[in-house]
Order: structure tokens, then C-alpha cells, then sequence
């Protein structure tokens, strides 16, 4: 696909090398004082159970993102009841139907050269049971549950009124309205409220792909995200990234019962409606578990030169990779602190690419300023690093663009790329 470009003569890497090394290897901090509040607990699947008071002193604030790694192993991992099926011939559907499988509908995806059918499985069997039924009844079919996947944020924050510390640790600075003109970003994310005033005379299409029978989550993940690539700047934050860039925002984040999660379905539609507007650089500040349907749709993206930039989950050092930042082809952010310290929740494995920032960046919400942490807030950062490459003329490739962003590293772990830091911290400024 056409690159934008802009009049940029080239990419420049911050030099201040004193203001770049911070306490390497120093613990994460272990909270800070607060006044008297109340902190919610949650179990493993994301919900309420308990509510302690706190009195004040040094709290943390930190919570680790419910998460999943098997689907086979977490029902609550998929939709019950519903496989995917990406281009099977039209010739197996009365066998399907003699099976007890049914046909809820056809996802034709044009732009990414797909048509996916969504099955309702057979009654009175279990969802991967029936999965397993369906691969041997056409295992040339590509088929897989209809995944959910979650917000790589820690589900607690605070209300704050401080500048943040995050421009200067990837040394991008300040930088002017225009910048970033002619760049197309995309999100899939929760929603974005669109008329908060940090995206006054921004250029952000919004689409929800949530069904209109259920309930959209909260949009304060989206809009912080969103607000991260191309907001204004507001009391306590510098603004967007990349402020002059175009933003599409497809949002497929539901709540049910407390509990915030997007199916892959919706997400396959928001794909090919990104593909649609060209998008060059996709954000995804979401995870789950792998899925060869969701492969087979980052295959397809891919091909059309769309470069996808991933959060690396937050469940844990010892958590399964986090998909879709565990595929090839996709660049994985996870997050440091002030200190350059790990996020004690994110996940570890071979597939990081790069640290940034995650740990209390302070965002803009539809409810104000929120001080917030997890893998998430990480990637805008490197999703801003790639849009700035592709403005001054570099390939999509991600192999191409990881080797740039390489250069611009500062390694933290291990000497070389590790399981926790990957490449290390990126430091770069745009010339505009």
C-alpha cells in the first residue's frame, strides 16, 4: 500500500544518554501515599469480591489484569456455543446441519480477502467438543472458538493532577498539532468518546462494533488510548504523539456483569473496516490466547501492509504468550516504570519486542485525568515510533522496522534482546 510521507529529512535519537539511564535494575517502586480510599478486589475473572479500606500510607495501586491462556481450559475464554470458520465451501453446509451444527451468519470480509462463518455448535455438547467434531469432519477448514479477548490495562487508577514522566523517558518531547499529518492510525479498543475535548479539531472516525443487543463497555480505556496517540494536551498530559495523524476507532469491547471483554468476531469486522480505510499502523492494547482464525486474519492484514503494533498482556511472568502480540509479524510492546524497572504484571517470553512506558501514565478520560498502568498504555508509544518511520519512507515490514527500532534502543535486561525487556527502551524524536 501507498506510505505517506511527510518533509521530514529524518528519524533523530534523543543523545542525552544521563537523562536516559534511570536507576537500572532498582525494584519497581512499592506504592505511594495516599489519603484514605477504598480498593476493590477482584477474582480471576475480573470480578468484584471484596473491598478493602485503606487509611493511608504507601498502597499500591497496581492490579494485575484477569486474564486466560488455553481456551480449552477457561470456558469463560470464548463464546459458549460458537465456532469460526474462515472460507469453508458452501458445499458442507447441509452435512454441517445434519451434524447439529446451524449457520448464525456469514462475515463477508472483503478487504482482507476472507468470508468467516459464525456456527452455532450443537445443543447439549460442549463448545470444544464440538470444535473438535467439526476439524475432523473437514479438516481442510480453518476453524476455531469465538475467542474473547481483554483490555491489557490494570483495572485500577487514580485521579491525578501532575505532569507525567513518560515524554521524557522516551525522549519524544513536545511536538506541534500538525505533526504526524497524513499518517492513518487505527485502534480496536473499548469506545472513544469522541466529543471529550481533548479531540477538539482532531481527525477521529469512531465505529462500535458491539452489538446493539448488548451493552458497550465504559470508553475511558479507548479514550485514553486514543487521547495517547492524538489528544491535546490537557493539565496533566502532553498531549497525543502524533496529533496530526487520522484516527479510526473500532470499538468491540462489551461489559457483562462487571466484566469487559470483546469477542473475535467483532474484531475480524473492525480488521477489515480498518483494512478498508487503508490504516497503516494498527494499535492493539488488547490479549488473549492464540487462535488460528486470528492468526489467519493477521496473515491477511499483514499482506495488505498494514503493520500491527500489540500490548504483551498482563497476567503474569509466568502466563502462555499474549495473542495477538505472540505472532511473527507482529511487534510486542511491554512496559517499564520511572525507574526502567519491569512491570511487575506483565507477561515474559520470547515473542517481547521493545519496552516502553505503562506504569501510572496519566491518561485523559471521559471521567478527567486517571493515573493508569498495564501493557496497554506501553505500545502507543512504539505504534507512534513505527508511524513516524513509515512517514519518512521505511517499508512496512516489520522485520525491517524492528531492526530500525533497534537502533534506537537502550538495553535494560540482559546484554542483547531478553524474555523481559526484549530490545530494550526506545528512544526517539520525530523532526516536527
Amino acid at each position: 500500500m501507498a506510505m505517506s510521507r511527510f518533509n521530514w529529512t529524518g528519524l533523530r535519537l534523543l543523545a542525552a544518554a544521563g537523562a536516559v539511564i534511570c536507576a537500572l535494575g532498582a525494584a519497581p517502586a512499592s506504592g505511594v501515599a495516599q489519603a484514605g480510599r477504598s480498593i476493590l478486589e477482584y477474582d480471576d475473572q475480573g470480578r468484584v469480591i471484596g473491598v478493602t479500606e485503606e487509611e493511608g500510607g504507601d498502597v499500591d495501586t497496581e492490579r494485575q489484569q484477569p486474564g486466560f491462556d488455553d481456551p480449552a481450559e477457561d470456558p469463560s475464554a470464548y463464546e459458549p456455543g460458537e465456532i469460526l470458520a474462515i472460507n469453508p465451501p458452501d458445499s458442507i453446509l447441509p452435512r454441517l446441519q445434519s451434524m447439529g451444527f446451524s449457520l448464525i451468519e456469514k462475515l463477508d470480509l472483503r478487504d482482507l480477502d476472507i468470508a468467516v462463518w459464525r456456527i452455532r455448535t450443537p445443543d447439549r455438547v460442549k463448545t470444544t467438543e464440538a470444535l473438535d467434531q467439526f476439524r475432523r469432519a473437514f479438516p481442510r477448514v480453518i476453524t476455531d472458538l469465538n475467542a474473547l479477548y481483554t483490555l491489557s490495562a490494570a483495572p485500577d487508577g487514580n485521579t491525578v493532577s501532575r505532569l507525567p514522566y513518560d515524554r521524557e523517558t522516551v525522549g519524544w518531547g513536545a511536538v506541534g498539532p500538525t505533526c504526524g499529518t497524513g499518517l492513518r492510525l487505527g485502534i480496536i479498543d473499548s469506545p472513544v468518546d469522541i466529543d471529550h475535548s481533548s479531540f477538539a479539531g482532531r481527525k477521529i472516525i469512531h465505529r462500535s462494533f458491539v452489538t446493539p443487543e448488548r451493552t458497550a463497555a465504559p470508553g475511558e480505556h479507548g479514550t485514553a488510548i486514543a487521547a495517547m496517540l492524538v489528544g491535546a494536551p490537557s493539565g496533566g498530559t502532553a498531549g497525543g504523539l502524533i496529533p496530526g495523524a487520522s484516527l479510526f476507532a473500532a470499538s468491540i469491547f462489551e461489559d457483562r456483569g462487571g466484566r469487559v471483554i470483546g469477542n473475535l468476531s467483532a474484531m475480524l469486522r473492525s480488521i477489515d473496516w480498518l483494512a478498508r480505510h487503508r490504516i497503516q499502523v494498527l494499535n492493539l492494547s488488547i490479549a488473549g490466547s492464540k487462535n488460528t482464525v486470528l492468526v489467519a486474519a493477521i496473515d491477511r492484514a499483514l499482506a495488505k501492509g498494514m503493520v500491527l503494533v500489540a500490548a504483551a498482556g498482563n497476567n503474569g511472568p509466568d502466563a502462555k504468550p499474549a495473542w495477538p502480540a505472540a505472532h511473527p509479524g507482529v511487534i510486542a510492546v511491554t512496559a517499564v516504570d520511572k525507574d526502567l524497572s519491569h512491570y511487575r504484571f506483565a507477561n515474559q517470553g520470547r515473542y517481547i519486542d521493545f519496552s516502553a512506558p505503562g506504569v501510572r501514565i496519566v491518561t485523559s478520560t471521559p471521567r478527567g485525568l486517571k493515573e493508569q498502568s498495564g501493557t496497554s498504555f506501553a505500545a502507543p508509544y512504539i505504534t507512534s515510533m513505527v508511524a513516524v518511520h513509515l512517514a519518512a519512507g521505511y517499508s512496512s515490514d516489520p522485520e525491517v522496522l524492528r531492526q530500525s527500532l533497534r537502533r534506537y534502543s537502550v538495553d535494560l535486561g540482559t546484554k542483547g534482546k531478553d524474555q523481559i525487556f526484549g530490545w530494550g527502551l526506545v528512544r526517539l524524536r520525530p523532526d516536527c
